[in-house]
């Protein structure tokens, strides 16, 4: 029977360019802690936040070498500072007073159930029945000249609907 996989002690050793193999007793007790510190993630989002983790420890600390174990160490300074940073570089936090979105950029066009996908039928699991999915564009209000892409639910880009369409939406 196969192992299986650990994505997040993969994606560890990816970002902190560590061997699988040479440095596993270190990335194991870096992702220990990590772990600690998440306890919340399954395995697979954990290794999505700690490749996002390994680009902001980049950004903020480039001089300095990222080991697994100064990634772990570092972990919620990494995390804080670069919430700190959006705030400052990120445009969209200028507040404008929009009445349609109260700032937060995006309005709930839609709601729609989850679907049972393939996947989930291979692997015995079934979609909520109480629960309902927003689907949201930008805000027609503060991005009325955004020409922006959106992924849908079932994978498919598509061009965010005009200012226009997206008011017709909101008021369905």
């Amino acid at each position: 029977m196969a192992k299986e996989r650990d994505y997040s002690y993969e994606a560890l050793a990816e970002v902190t360019s560590s061997d699988l193999n040479t440095n596993r007793g270190e990335l194991n007790a870096a992702l220990k802690l990590i772990r600690e510190m998440t306890p919340e993630l399954s395995d697979q989002e954990l290794a999505i936040v700690i490749k996002s983790q390994g680009t902001r420890y980049r950004s903020l600390m480039p001089e300095v070498i990222m080991s697994p174990g100064a990634l772990a160490k570092h972990w919620r300074r990494v995390a804080e500072e670069a919430q700190t940073q959006r705030g400052k570089t990120n445009q969209a936090v200028e507040k404008f007073g929009c009445l349609t979105c109260q700032d937060d950029r995006m309005v709930v066009v839609a709601q729609r159930r989850p679907m049972t996908t393939r996947w989930m039928q291979e692997h015995g699991l079934s979609a909520s029945t109480e629960h309902m999915i927003e689907e949201v564009a930008p805000c027609p209000s503060c991005n009325a000249g955004a020409d922006t892409v959106m992924r849908r639910y079932d994978g498919r880009v598509i061009r965010s609907p005009d200012a226009q369409r997206t008011r017709e939406m909101m008021s369905q």
